[in-house]
């Protein structure tokens, strides 16, 4: 059966040894890809990659340098063998630069083999380990190499707080006041609060007012009234009133 080769490059932030420790752990494999992976990293170890579509074995492995995998999916078809892929890292400035060499692909697969270690490896793991917490030792190299730790500059003192003035002391008693030009003693205002406070009250108290003024006049009504009605009970008993107040034989009109 025919087949093809690829290669595939490009740079992750993160150093060469941080790499390859993660693609042969199982738990940052997962991280970096986003899906279930398993992976066991010794020669002869097998491996399986997102869910079970990808699998094959380590052949050949240098710390921080270079991993050797026989590698196939499950598109490759029944009766064509394993791949090779190998894993190149190489240090770099800025991280390290990542290298796909597959090689023995099925015919027919390699444009979207190629694509898909783009999209599915190189940038995953790009963001994976840049968002990671832990400092990448490249970056820890270059800082020892370039920056001094310099200690922290002294503060300056700062100025102690004035003593505050005690406030002058209340002459004893009650204050003398002062005489009126006339040399006449002044009397002291009495009532003037009170006056003010009753200004507010004036409307309720002619309110007030106008209400027991009507209650003596219902008074006077309501006696004047009962009074009448004793002197009309008087005239009934003496029969010279009838019932209503009328003269006794009264009759209205005929229409």
């Amino acid at each position: 059966m025919a087949t093809e080769s690829i290669e595939v490059s490009g740079v992750v932030h993160a150093p060469a040894e941080r790499i390859y420790q993660a693609w042969l752990s199982s738990s940052e494999h997962i991280a970096m890809t986003g899906s279930r992976a398993t992976v066991e990293g010794n020669v002869g170890g097998r491996f399986t990659a997102y869910d079970g579509r990808i699998e094959g074995a380590m052949v050949e492995l240098e710390p921080g340098r270079r991993i050797v995998q026989r590698w196939r999916s499950t598109d490759f078809p029944a009766e064509a063998g394993d791949s090779i892929l190998e894993v190149r890292l190489e240090p770099i400035d800025n991280g390290t630069r990542v290298a796909f060499v597959h090689s023995e692909i099925p015919e027919g697969q390699a444009t979207l083999l190629e694509e898909g270690w783009r999209k599915y490896y190189l940038e995953p793991m790009d963001r994976y380990f840049a968002s990671a917490s832990m400092p990448s030792r490249f970056e820890e190299e270059v800082y020892e190499e370039d920056y001094e730790e310099e200690s922290p500059a002294a503060e300056p003192a700062k100025p102690e707080p004035a003593a505050k003035k005690a406030a002058p002391k209340k002459a004893a008693g009650k204050a003398r006041r002062k005489p009126s030009p006339s040399g006449q003693r002044r009397r002291p205002r009495r009532g003037g609060r009170r006056k003010r406070r009753q200004l507010g009250a004036a409307p309720a108290k002619a309110a007030r007012r106008r209400r027991r003024a009507r209650g003596r006049r219902k008074g006077a009504r309501d006696a004047a009234s009962v009074e009448l009605n004793r002197h009309r009970a008087r005239l009934l008993c003496v029969g010279r009133v009838g019932r209503h107040g009328r003269p006794a034989g009264w009759l209205p009109p005929r229409a």
